[in-house]
């Protein structure tokens, strides 16, 4: 990782050149956005952009060439293929970023629109950057089939935060701690009982009880699509009866809420998940050598 981050300090990262892509606004749809970037979905002629998202930079664009190649040097072998997508580096003209920076204005957030794509060329392609990787929130292209029941997909996007468990019997996790942090200085309003350590803990029932905590106060950590549109998120507070709706209208075998939340609990809890002792080792060797032990 290291080296990586050196060699692209030192302008001697991937020179792999971007695959173009000729995309209008009206070729896609606004999924969702964060801090440093906006993800569309695209739904224009282009074979090779089906079941594909972009992410769009809203800063310095060119850093999409540094996090591909983290993503297939370091994520990917770290975590495994079976979990991650390899992400591709795709490169638009300034002309047609700055046409769907205009056509998504509309569409997003009031309190994100002050940062707005980055539309200016800063890579040697002399396109501006951005990443393509897999539409998780639809169904894959798959041959013609007889179906008797019109399935919809539901996608749940989890932020766990810091699963690591703290020395001292009884200490709340830095979760917690932070929670009690933000509310004091006004960044949250309410102070949420989610615990990343109980999400993936291993155990079924207090993975649960972690996901009823966080659909109660999700803040950033929880958003729920259906066939790709936001129905439930910390920006998008919902009704429960009206995700209760969206949920039983999929044609899953779930009724409500707490059926997604129970299926999803004996996901993150399964054995074989070994996505969650990777994350784990990750995060203590993030945290520094005095934590390592406690993955």
């Amino acid at each position: 990782l290291s080296d990586l981050l050196l060699r692209h300090y030192r302008g001697l990262g991937s020179e792999e050149p971007p695959v173009e892509a000729d995309v209008r606004p009206e070729d896609i749809r606004y999924i969702a956005e964060g801090a440093t970037n906006i993800v569309c979905s695209y739904h224009g002629p282009h074979a090779e952009l089906h079941g594909r998202v972009l992410r769009c930079r809203k800063g310095d664009n060119s850093v999409s060439r540094m996090l591909c190649d983290f993503a297939k040097m370091v994520a990917v072998p770290l975590f495994g293929a079976e979990y991650l997508d390899n992400v591709e580096l795709t490169s638009l003209q300034p002309e047609q970023m700055r046409a769907i920076d205009e056509a998504l204005f509309s569409v997003r957030p009031s309190h994100r629109i002050n940062a707005r794509l980055d539309i200016t060329v800063r890579d040697n392609s002399g396109g501006v950057l951005v990443q393509k990787a897999q539409n998780l929130l639809q169904i894959p292209p798959m041959p013609p089939m007889k179906q008797t029941v019109a399935l919809r997909v539901i996608s749940v996007e989890l932020k766990p935060n810091c699963c690591l468990e703290e020395w001292g019997d009884g200490m709340p996790s830095r979760y917690q701690l932070m929670q009690l942090d933000k509310l004091a200085f006004g960044k949250i309003s309410r102070r949420s009982a989610y615990d990343p350590v109980q999400l993936l803990s291993g155990h079924r029932d207090r993975c649960l009880q972690a996901l009823r905590d966080m659909l109660e106060e999700p803040q950033n950590n929880m958003r729920i699509f259906v066939d790709g549109r936001l129905v439930f998120s910390g920006e998008l507070p919902a009704l429960q009866s009206n995700l209760d709706d969206e949920i039983a209208a999929s044609g899953l075998p779930i009724k409500d809420c707490e059926g997604l939340l129970e299926m999803l609990s004996f996901l993150l809890s399964a054995p074989d998940l070994h996505l969650v002792s990777r994350l784990k080792r990750l995060q203590a060797w993030a945290a520094g050598p005095d934590i390592a032990r406690l993955a």
